[in-house]
């Protein structure tokens, strides 16, 4: 959020910099980012409360079948556009394919990222120059999961 603030904060600039293609798509991506964490939980739920008590899987018209169609086609591309490149990437990384139970807590992550997008924007909102930044770099070094290790060069 900080960083859509800093940089939409000269339009001007920050289009001359990027170019439109690109002001536009990092925009998108920013807004993308600050949208799903936001939404996405509430929307979710607001779905499942109308398939369970409302009407949305017992459409009578054409519009709401039209609509009804539209909203479960983005439920399940939506849901499919988060596990499949997760899965991908594991077809990839063959060492990866013994974690796959941990996809099951996708869902739990999703909701961790809601709530720290929503503190977020609370803290945004009331205490504007303060940033919680975290510390990069803490971690032992080492050959991780995916990386190759580094050659030895001889001397």
């Amino acid at each position: 959020m900080q960083t859509a603030v800093v940089h939409c904060r000269d339009p001007a600039r920050f289009l001359r910099d990027l170019g439109p293609r690109r002001a536009l798509a990092t925009l998108a991506m920013l807004t993308g980012g600050l949208a799903g964490p936001l939404l996405g939980p509430p929307l979710t739920l607001a779905l499942l409360l109308n398939c369970v008590y409302g009407d949305l899987l017992t459409p009578t018209t054409n519009v709401e079948i039209a609509l009804s169609t539209l909203w479960c086609f983005l439920a399940l591309s939506g849901a499919a556009s988060i596990i499949w490149p997760l899965l991908l990437g594991m077809r990839r990384r063959p060492q990866l394919l013994r974690f796959w139970p941990a996809l099951l807590l996708t869902p739990f992550w999703h909701l961790m990222l809601t709530v720290t997008a929503w503190r977020a924007l609370s803290e945004l909102w009331t205490e504007p120059f303060r940033w919680r930044k975290t510390e990069h770099g803490l971690a032992p070094r080492g050959v991780g999961l995916c990386e190759q290790p580094k050659l030895q060069r001889e001397s």
